[in-house]
């Protein structure tokens, strides 16, 4: 297993630094999520359980769908239980159809806030966490009427609901108005959007940002077999982005860009690590660009920390984003970054964090990376990462959701009588 897995995310480590209480003493905090999957969602669940404030809860992850067993396995290796509450059917009957059995899928959807309450009540939870908007207000349903918990509700990316959509966001905020519960964005941005479309909550919305572990992030040398491997000049400048391919991450602007630069006679290469559906259409567009031989799709990189250490600057292109994760351990690696202002962005970089580019223009992005040539800038803005991602930490954002925590947990046991305790800001 990886450095990045193993630290501090060995089994043993993670019960050793739990065992300042027995664990049917703490509370059990269940996160709601899609998939057991690695992204910042997941990763964010997984430094949370192992920070010092978290310690003092037990945590579970509970999965709308099916995922690949070895991400959850990654979980549970490290103490924290996974279950899924995906439909039981058609995974385990063949209709012959995949649109059939996705259409049955959603005929049966219907069932979710039935089937998660029946696991809440096995799991014996006490408090439940939703880091997935998907479906809300069958999720509320299930958990504040049905299971009769509390519910926190992490927002962590621009859906900007419209039509029938915001109208299951409505009737979340009415279900919560009258339950402990809570409802947070990971971004200011977010929160904004929340309220301008007429959606609230009795304490308002809390704007608690997403962190990491950064002390596994930190510059270190290059590895010159990972380079000779993607056939990388050990001199040639690297600049690089980590994340699903998929949409939102507008990979294609990073491509056209990329082709300017390499029209241009620089000398620099170009990697992607990740993995997702949007691989082939990134594999055309790096051969119609002409770059295939100077852009590197290295796919799924385990060890995210190994990876930022490989390359030079950090490219951020996306159209939309929550607070990004990916940014923060970035900044923490000591990379310059070059990022378009969606989501938490702008909050995290500040002024002089790092270059800012408009979503979807490759005009823009081709000249900050053209910037980013200059050895004395991106010195500039690497000297400057750490202490802002410092800001970022697990242990600022695990301190704002276990408040959070025990303030529900305080207002579910006076709720039958005397007044309620006030809500952490």
């Amino acid at each position: 297993m990886t450095e990045a897995l193993k630290r501090p995310r060995d089994p043993g480590d993670f019960a050793a630094a739990q065992s300042g209480a027995p664990e049917a003493a703490r509370p059990h905090v269940v996160h709601v999520v899609g998939t057991p999957g690695t992204g910042g969602v997941q990763n964010l669940i997984f430094d949370l359980a192992a920070s010092p404030a978290g310690r003092r809860y037990r945590h579970s992850m509970l999965c709308l769908f099916a995922g690949r067993e070895e991400f959850a396995q990654r979980f549970r290796d490290a103490g924290i239980a996974v279950d899924s509450i995906s439909v039981p059917w058609p995974g385990s009957l063949d209709l012959g159809s995949y649109r059939v059995s996705q259409w049955l899928r959603h005929r049966l959807a219907f069932t979710l806030p039935f089937r998660l309450a029946r696991v809440l009540r096995r799991l014996r939870a006490d408090l439940v966490h939703t880091h997935v908007s998907h479906r809300i207000d069958l999720q509320a349903d299930g958990v504040l009427r049905r299971a009769g918990l509390p519910l926190v509700w992490t927002i962590h990316g621009q859906y900007r609901p419209e039509g029938r959509e915001l109208e299951r966001w409505r009737r979340v905020t009415r279900l919560a108005a009258s339950r402990p519960s809570a409802i947070t964005a990971v971004a200011e941005e977010l929160a904004r959007d929340f309220r301008a479309r007429g959606l609230d909550h009795p304490d308002g919305i809390h704007v608690t940002r997403g962190g990491t572990d950064v002390s596994r992030f930190h510059p270190r040398p290059r590895d010159p077999e990972w380079r000779a491997h993607w056939r990388i000049p050990h001199d040639a400048l690297l600049l690089g982005a980590a994340g699903r391919l998929v949409p939102e991450k507008a990979y294609e602007v990073f491509v056209r860009a990329a082709a300017r630069i390499v029209k241009e006679g620089s000398d620099a290469h170009f990697v992607i690590a990740g993995g997702g559906p949007l691989r082939e259409f990134l594999e055309a567009e790096i051969e119609k660009a002409g770059i295939g031989p100077r852009f590197h799709l290295v796919g799924f990189e385990r060890d995210v920390p190994f990876f930022l250490s490989q390359i030079d600057v950090f490219v951020l292109s996306s159209r939309f984003e929550g607070f990004p994760i990916a940014l923060i351990e970035a900044l923490a690696s000591g990379l310059p970054s070059i990022a378009t202002p969606v989501g938490g962005v702008l909050e995290l970089l500040g002024s002089d964090g790092g270059l800012i580019v408009a979503p979807e223009s490759e005009e823009e992005l081709a000249a900050a990376m053209r910037t980013m040539l200059d050895p004395k800038t991106r010195a500039a803005f690497a000297s400057r990462g750490p202490a802002i991602a410092e800001r970022f930490s697990i242990e600022h954002s695990a301190d704002r959701f276990t408040r959070l925590y025990s303030h529900l947990m305080e207002q579910t046991s006076v709720r039958s009588g005397g007044s309620s305790p006030k809500a952490p800001q």
